[in-house]
């Protein structure tokens, strides 16, 4: 038997109870896990099936390639905002993604801790920080230049354009962000927050190899 914690990052329902669940815990990093009776469960299990929510469990790997979890609570339970909710299952898809392969990363795991808490503090620019730092976690920074355009596939500041998304404004925003060490107090234009996203996620995409999340239609909509 073995414990650990972790952030629910998604779930696939198994039948009319059971669920594998994804999870990104401290001491393994990505991990899959069945559980048996969520939905059925009088003890409210259904709930712990949150984007992020920050979970404690044991689990068993005797029986099945796949881990059986004996036991899943929560470890923390924070309040959000609709708005928040709304954030956090655009970013709980994106680290799906982006995390499948990641064994442990007590870098990442601490990053979103960080996200949670300014999100609980309604900072609704938090996820253009996060992903700001996600890339600086996995050492794929762009490379400072005195080019006015990021070119997102070399990773470097060029004098040319080479993407509609990457224009002078956006990229003068990664910019500013890279220079004052990312910090959540950035303040992000709103009339350019979608492109920023857009072009945050383009360039992991070119990096990590990312899809582009579907989620991010509903993100969008709240700069609309």
């Amino acid at each position: 038997m073995h414990s650990d914690e972790g952030y629910l990052l998604s779930f696939v329902k198994v039948g009319d109870y059971d669920a594998v669940v994804h999870i990104f815990s401290q001491n393994s990093g990505y991990q899959s896990f069945f559980s048996k009776s969520v939905f059925k469960s009088r003890r409210g299990k259904k709930a712990l099936l949150k984007p992020l929510q920050k979970v404690e469990f044991s689990y068993s790997t005797r029986h099945s390639s796949l881990a059986y979890l004996s036991r899943f609570e929560a470890k923390a339970s924070r309040e959000f905002s609709v708005k928040a909710n709304l954030i956090l299952f655009f970013a709980a898809d994106l680290l799906n993604d982006l995390l499948r392969d990641e064994q442990q990363n007590i870098a990442v795991y601490t990053a979103v801790e960080e996200f949670l808490r300014q999100l609980e503090g309604r900072n609704y620019s938090a996820h253009y920080l996060f992903i700001f730092k996600l890339i600086e976690i996995f050492g794929i920074l762009p490379l400072s230049g005195s080019g006015d355009f990021l070119d997102p596939e070399r990773g470097i500041f060029s004098a040319e354009q080479s993407s509609t998304l990457f224009s002078a404004e956006v990229s003068e925003i990664w910019k500013r962000v890279l220079d004052a060490g990312i910090d959540y107090a950035e303040k992000i234009p709103i009339q350019k927050k979608e492109a920023l996203l857009e072009s945050l996620l383009v360039f992991l995409s070119y990096h990590q190899g990312i899809r582009i999340p579907k989620s991010l239609e509903v993100i969008k909509q709240m700069t609309e």
